[in-house]
């Protein structure tokens, strides 16, 4: 954010306190193991996606559910940059994982002890 602000202020003359910086990224991750979890799609997807809803104020913009399957989910988000993508996902995934597993029984689909997401995730931005 610093040397965007920086470089609005050398290259366009502009006061940084008026640069504002809008990212948007398409997000996509799996359910551990790939284990279909939300099956059927229709019993989930209100409550997954207005969960995914609520981590927009962790992130400090907006987080909407773009697709969900049974076994994985994609996400659309915006930010203002002041997280990274690793922070953002870190913390998206660890309020889902926690009201899913809250509220929902699924927790006998997985491993005990498990938590809902894998590691690994996508990222891309795309605006």
């Amino acid at each position: 954010i610093k040397y965007q602000k920086a470089l609005a202020v050398q290259n366009l003359e502009r006061d940084p306190e008026g640069v504002f910086i809008d990212i948007k990224y398409h997000f996509a991750w799996n359910v551990i193991h790939r284990i279909p979890v939300f099956s059927p799609l229709d019993d989930y997807l209100n409550f997954i996606g207005n969960i995914f809803f609520k981590c927009s104020d962790l992130i400090g913009g907006f987080v909407h559910l773009i697709a969900l399957a049974s076994d994985h989910v994609h996400l659309y988000v915006e930010s203002d940059g002041t997280h990274s993508v690793d922070t953002m996902i870190r913390e998206i995934k660890r309020f889902s994982n926690n009201a899913i597993l809250s509220n929902l029984g699924i927790k006998s689909k997985l491993d005990e002890g498990s938590d809902i997401w894998d590691v690994a995730f996508f990222s891309q931005t795309v605006g």
